[in-house]
């Protein structure tokens, strides 16, 4: 019988070699002796992480390449499937992320405390401290103006529509529940992330988490941030050299999200989509 593992750790890299050995070090560093272990797919075949990742020898990492860039969905799914069936918890890390301060074990804790939530986000924050938007609301049709990469917020950030969408007021040291937790650093009960089947790999690049955290609550569990569970996190450094692509990325995947969960019309959905669709013909991310 294989031994419970407390922690399965996944993480999806893109042309980030450099980062994510920077990550899966934070997380040997940090959780040592502690019952972990990590997967790793690399979805740019051939760019030397996975070789990099190997060359490290530790028994509790596995790494492999994905056959092209299967983005972070079906990425985060191919890794899950890597780790042992005895996982208490999952964490999805972004290879932009670095543990630090117990922040991993804050959130077992967190977990092991809260038997009412299925899914437990961390605080991101900057290399100086600064915070980082860590939960969002679930999109509406006012996201496609208000959400982080919206061309309105990119004009007016300050905004009240953009601020409310990332819970801007509310107490930075208060855990408790909220609609969606980033993706950057989400845990999740691993019997409930089975449930759920893990992501929904219609999702290419972005949404993914809040549709995870969406079907969660449908599902009866409540998703919390956990402010004192900090994770350093260089802020669009997998996709620094595709901003502009990654914007409409991150629009495609909201129109997604309100088409399948019933939140605009069938004929507003079809037109969002179509005018998304020829967006991504001019601005399009590798290996789509």
């Amino acid at each position: 019988m294989v031994d419970e593992v407390d922690l399965g750790i996944v993480v999806v890299a893109y042309r980030s070699r450099e980062l994510a050995l920077r990550c899966v070090e934070s997380v040997r560093r940090e959780l040592g002796e502690r019952s972990w272990c990590l997967a790793l797919v690399n979805n740019s075949p051939g760019d030397g992480t996975t070789q990099a990742i190997e060359a490290l020898r530790e028994e509790r990492i596995v790494a492999g390449d994905a056959p092209r860039n299967l983005g972070f969905a079906a990425g985060c799914n191919r890794a899950a499937k890597m780790l042992p069936e005895s996982c208490r918890y999952l964490l999805l890390l972004n290879p932009d992320t670095e543990l630090r301060d117990a922040s991993a074990a804050e959130l077992i804790r967190y977990l092991d405390d809260h038997r009412e939530v299925g899914i437990a986000g961390a605080q991101l924050c900057f290399e100086d401290g600064r915070l980082q938007p860590s939960a969002r609301r679930f999109p509406s049709l006012a996201n496609l103006f208000f959400s982080r990469r919206s061309p309105l917020s990119r004009l007016l950030p300050g905004n009240p529509g953009s601020r409310d969408y990332v819970y801007a007021d509310r107490n930075i040291d208060l855990a408790g529940p909220v609609d969606a937790v980033a993706g950057a650093a989400l845990a999740i009960r691993a019997g409930l992330w089975d449930k759920l089947r893990g992501m929904d790999e219609s999702f290419f690049m972005y949404g993914e988490d809040s549709d995870l955290c969406y079907r969660a609550a449908e599902s009866g569990w409540e998703v919390h941030l956990v402010p004192a569970a900090r994770i350093h996190h260089l802020w669009g450094g997998a996709t620094s050299s595709h901003r502009i692509a990654a914007s409409v990325e991150h629009q495609r995947s909201l129109v997604r999200f309100l088409r399948k969960h019933g939140k605009v019309s069938r004929p507003i959905g079809w037109v969002m989509g179509g005018i998304v669709s020829i967006e991504r013909v001019f601005f399009r991310l590798p290996g789509r």
